[in-house]
């Protein structure tokens, strides 16, 4: 491969795809980065909250909790209704402006 010409780069590239197509399951979505990563876990992490409350006799009530901690974990991870979390993400993560 040459980077000065790009001479090899589309066999590159055609390589790299087929890996991918033979080493990822085909219909399932891929997390592709830490943060939706950690909002799936943290997602999963709630609906065992609520699975766990509700067995051990709790009432529904404290069970939603674990499931509203699982909605947000999910809107972050699928982009709904978490603006301000998304911006304070970004500005956390990103220096802007400066």
């Amino acid at each position: 491969v040459s980077a000065k010409t790009g001479e090899g780069l589309t066999e590159v590239v055609d390589l790299l795809e087929g890996w991918m197509e033979r080493s990822l399951p085909r219909g399932i979505p891929t997390l592709v980065c830490e943060r939706q990563v950690e909002a799936a876990r943290r997602a999963a992490a709630g609906c065992r909250e609520a699975m766990e409350a509700l067995e051990a006799g709790y009432s529904e009530e404290v069970a939603l909790q674990g499931l509203r901690s699982a909605q947000r974990a999910l809107d972050d991870l699928l982009g709904g209704g978490g603006d301000e979390r998304l911006y304070d993400l970004i500005f956390a993560r990103f220096c802007i402006g400066k």
